[in-house]
């Protein structure tokens, strides 16, 4: 199993995403419902490991979202690109308001790594001005 939590996460894991640099590195997201052994809500959050060995191991699962232990909106469809000099972009919709900043209608998020995905910036909505936004963003 990719997800190091298999035999005993009990949430459904949904849509996952891969994506190399070509040099070894591996990064997969996907959605889940699963509370992480408790560490995070049962919301649907975004989920991520990594293989630094062209997929021969892969690090325990972590969720891709850092505020995924407090938000309560539904996190879903992500997807994850790489331009093979150690930055990543993962980005998916969510229900997510980040604190009152932004509607709870679905958006589009984004976060970045410029460390081969061993971290990430915090989730943000590129282009928002403010939270007066009350169409949904459709998926992509």
């Amino acid at each position: 199993m990719l997800n190091s939590n298999a035999a005993t996460d009990s949430g459904a894991d949904y849509g996952p995403q891969i994506a190399t640099d070509g040099g070894g590195h591996w990064v997969v997201v996907w959605w889940s419902d699963d509370d992480l052994e408790g560490t995070v809500g049962t919301d649907d959050d975004i989920l991520v490991s990594r293989s630094t060995d062209n997929g021969m191991s892969w690090s325990a699962v972590a969720t891709l979202n850092s505020n995924a232990d407090t938000d309560t909106g539904t996190d879903l469809r992500p997807k994850v690109i790489t331009d093979e000099m150690g930055n990543w972009i993962a980005v998916w919709v969510s229900e997510e308001n980040l604190g009152g900043t932004i509607g709870t209608d679905r958006d589009i998020f984004i976060m970045r790594s410029t460390d081969n995905g061993v971290s990430w910036d915090s989730p943000a909505t590129p282009g928002v001005s403010n939270h007066a936004d009350t169409e949904p963003d459709e998926d992509f």
